[in-house]
């Protein structure tokens, strides 16, 4: 009974103490709030805490705001451009938005200090490059919108220090190249929208980015897709290539890039595959490959599925010659039979199947008839191992035109007559 009283004791002068702090923190930030403060002409302040300085003419970031402001609003104003720590006098700041100004240019650290802000928002702006650290320190930010800039250009760790973002917008901009380690930082996003357009991936562009929900790639205007774009991707619900032009897929797309609950590739065009590899040290849980045109088919053998339960290769259209003999083997269609494959895949060549299924093109056309089940053996060329007796082969003798024919005749019948003197 002592202990338990001697316990209870305790634990309500730690609950006393919670409370006296509590209280402590109320008042200072009641005092805080209520000391005087200026407000700038071209702002309208809300309370001390929240400015509004819409449309007010502003060059650049006022100095003379409410120290303690947490809302701030920059929207539609002509500062040009944020240099390193242009906020750094306004460490209690939660949301800024600078949506609407004529910024073209965000120095390294420009945000450095403003370790509370949640939300970020620069739209609508002349920015045509996220240089690298532009984000740098803001450690609890977790919306930062930056769509309808002109961004071309995102650099290598632009996102750097900035762990908790879980929502990133950067649709609508002309974004043309992403760099190597581009996303390096963002550990807990949960959505990134980005631009269509973009025309080039950088190797490891996609590195150390981590436990995202869903990475969207669309509308890219590629000439290929390189190798080890995304190395050091890792765990993502869903990754998703869809109307793209691709160009040529590279070896090693995937190389090092793992826990990955769906992958698809959905209505694309590729202009050919050189290597296509999913190992069980990817941990593809779904593989889906739907809707796409391949304009050139390399042989089954360059197709390297493993470890992933469940593929799904349908509705895309290839063209209909005899690499797809073999393409029909490959590990892509692993998980279905060859019948079912050809009743669910089309024709894009040639032009009179156009459309069909490969079954209907395969039945009314005959278009496999002469094609080997494999691609044949290389054929070496050795004439000291040539023996006599094959000499005059059929398969030899066609290929030799009618002349070529006749004077090797003529130089045996001459050797046979030699041979009887």
């Amino acid at each position: 009974m002592r202990l338990v009283a001697s316990n209870g004791r305790i634990i309500l002068a730690i609950l006393l103490l919670v409370q006296r702090c509590c209280d402590a923190m109320q008042e200072l930030q009641k005092q805080q709030t209520q000391q005087p403060y200026n407000c700038p002409k071209e702002c309208i302040c809300l309370s001390s805490t929240q400015v509004l300085c819409n449309g007010g003419g502003l060059s650049q970031i006022p100095d003379d705001l409410p120290p303690y402001v947490e809302h701030l609003s920059l929207i539609k104003n002509n500062i040009r451009q944020l240099k390193t720590d242009a906020f750094q006098r306004y460490k209690t700041l939660r949301k800024l938005y600078l949506d609407g100004n004529a910024i073209n240019q965000v120095q390294a650290f420009a945000f450095r200090g403003l370790g509370r802000l949640q939300e970020l928002s620069m739209q609508n702006t002349p920015l045509d490059r996220l240089g690298q650290f532009t984000f740098s320190g803001l450690h609890n930010l977790s919306h930062l919108y930056l769509a309808n800039n002109q961004i071309r250009r995102i650099e290598s760790y632009a996102f750097a220090g900035t762990s908790s973002i879980r929502l990133l917008v950067l649709t609508n901009n002309p974004t043309v190249r992403i760099d190597s380690s581009a996303f390096a930082g963002l550990s807990d996003v949960q959505m990134i929208y980005l631009p269509a357009g973009v025309r080039h991936l950088e190797q490891d562009a996609f590195n150390g980015l981590s436990m995202i929900g869903h990475l969207k790639l669309a509308h890219l205007d590629l000439q290929s897709l390189n190798s080890f774009v995304f190395r050091g991707l890792r765990h993502v619900q869903l990754l998703s290539i869809q109307e793209s032009d691709l160009g040529v897929i590279r070896p090693g797309v995937f190389t090092n890039m793992s826990n990955i609950g769906r992958l698809s590739l959905t209505n694309n065009k590729i202009d050919a595959i050189e290597s296509f590899e999913l190992t069980a040290d990817n941990r593809v849980r779904q593989f889906h490959f739907i809707g796409n045109h391949v304009l050139d088919l390399p042989h089954g053998r360059a197709i390297h599925i493993q470890g992933v339960p469940i593929v799904n290769a349908s509705n895309n259209h290839f063209p209909c010659d005899c690499h797809i003999v073999s393409w029909m083997k490959s590990a892509m269609f692993a998980n279905q039979s060859r019948e079912r494959m050809m009743a669910n895949n089309y024709c894009i060549s040639p032009y009179e199947v156009h459309g069909k299924s490969i079954q209907s093109a395969a039945e009314e056309a005959h278009l496999f008839g002469g094609c080997a089940d494999d691609d044949p053996p290389e054929r070496t060329v050795a004439l000291e191992t040539t023996k006599p007796s094959t000499l005059f082969s059929s398969s030899s003798c066609s290929s030799m035109n009618g002349q070529s024919m006749t004077i090797l005749i003529a130089l045996y019948l001459l050797f046979q007559q030699f041979v009887q003197l």
